[in-house]
Formats: C-alpha cells, structure tokens, sequence
C-alpha cells in the first residue's frame, strides 16, 4: 500500500470501466485508440511545484505525484501516467 491508498477490486479495462489516461497527449491517445483500449482522457490539473531540485527525480516525482491524484480522482480504474522518457 503505498501514500496511503487502500487496495480495491479492479475491475478488468473494458467500456464500462475504462482505462484513465491522466494526459492529454494526441500521441497517447492515437495508440490506445489503435490499440483497441477503452479510455477517458483525464489530465492531471495538479501543481507542478516539487521540492525536488534534481531535474530527473523531480520529473519521476511529478509524474508519480500526477498519477496518483487521478488515481484519487478515478479509484477502481486503472491510470495511466508516464514520464517523458
């Protein structure tokens, strides 16, 4: 269990519980849309202020930070988030 979130029953991706793209990346949403993926894009409108000054944990840290607010937002879905790299 990790920041405190409760483990839950989830349910398989499917239309009526689809997957949450926490991005608004033409790109991304191409692929999952080619790949045959249901999904609602839902990008993340959290702060991007960090106390991390080092560039590379501070872009992990945003990005865990970001997922894990839709996942707050959206519990029993499955999130999708990433790093740019």
């Amino acid at each position: 269990m990790k920041h405190g979130m409760r483990m839950s029953k989830v349910e398989p991706i499917s239309p009526d519980y689809p997957l949450i793209l926490a991005s608004s990346s033409p790109r991304r949403k191409r692929l999952l849309r080619q790949a045959g993926i249901p999904f609602r894009a839902k990008p993340s409108r959290t702060s991007e202020d960090s106390p991390i000054v080092e560039p590379e944990a501070m872009v992990h840290h945003l990005a865990e930070k970001k997922a894990m607010a839709a996942c707050r937002r959206n519990g029993g879905l499955w999130v999708l988030g990433r790093t740019p790299w």
